[in-house]
């Protein structure tokens, strides 16, 4: 009762308090459609007595806490002290804690806490507000810190296909630019990947390669989009005899390698 009765008195004398130098920072994250991540909300702080906080999370749409997978950092060293996570009314989350022994936070700058953000599968991009962020310390002095903001960005898969296998599998975030893999050593004419994106959208996404190896007419470099056998059977690479080939005209040509 004294430990909840002591937080009430925190967070109440908050709303008098004046901006001094104590910051809160937090860097962007991204996570995969659907899954989560850890975010650490940092303080870099000059007094050295800070022994209590409160904060106001508002998060975008589409993310949550997964309480389990947040805790308080090593800067405090108060082992019966706890994170508290709740919920207002407007959905915002509030975080405190105090020590009750009036152990301080200990450091000048690092990380404050640790939050497990979990997307839905719907999710793609959106700002979180860390406000109403303020300190007491053990000298009952009430410190009221700026407002901040980060980005909470969605990862989604880029597939390469070569042979109809899976060449290769890479990550990027919703709109960043993508920087296309080279070509993979071996005997090609020509090489590419087909219809690949220059920013990444936000779903997986698959592309094809589509090269040609073993054929020596420079004319036909870059012209190709696939190679059949006579019987209709997509080619890797031309067989010895008869191929079919595709072309980017849409015209279909025959050529021999022997």
């Amino acid at each position: 009762m004294m430990k909840r009765l002591f937080s009430l008195v925190t967070i109440a004398l908050c709303s008098i308090l004046t901006t001094f130098a104590e910051q809160i920072k937090v860097p962007d994250i991204a996570l995969a459609r659907g899954s989560s991540a850890i975010v650490e909300i940092l303080l870099r702080n000059e007094r050295t007595n800070l022994v209590a906080f409160q904060m106001d999370l508002t998060l975008p749409e589409g993310i949550g806490i997964d309480k389990t997978g947040c805790k308080l950092s090593s800067r405090i060293t108060d082992r019966e002290q706890d994170l508290v996570i709740g919920k207002l009314e407007s959905g915002v989350f509030r975080l405190t804690s105090t020590s009750m022994s009036l152990t301080p936070i200990s450091g000048t700058e690092g990380a404050l806490l640790i939050l497990k953000l979990c997307s839905e599968d719907s999710f793609v991009k959106g700002q979180a507000v860390i406000g109403n962020i303020c300190f007491a310390t053990s000298g009952t002095e009430r410190i009221i810190v700026d407002d901040v903001s980060f980005t909470i960005n969605t990862k989604y898969k880029l597939t390469y296909m070569i042979d109809d296998k899976v060449y290769k599998d890479t990550v990027y975030e919703y709109g960043a630019t993508i920087v296309p893999e080279p070509m993979p050593e071996g005997d090609y004419t020509s090489f590419e990947w087909v219809e690949l994106p220059e920013t990444m959208p936000a779903h997986d996404v698959t592309v094809h390669a589509s090269y040609v190896t073993g054929i020596t007419d420079i004319s036909m470099k870059g012209k190709i989009i696939r190679i059949y056998s006579p019987n209709g059977k997509v080619l890797n690479k031309p067989q010895k005899g008869l191929n079919l080939v595709l072309m980017r005209d849409s015209t279909i040509r025959k050529i021999v390698v022997k």
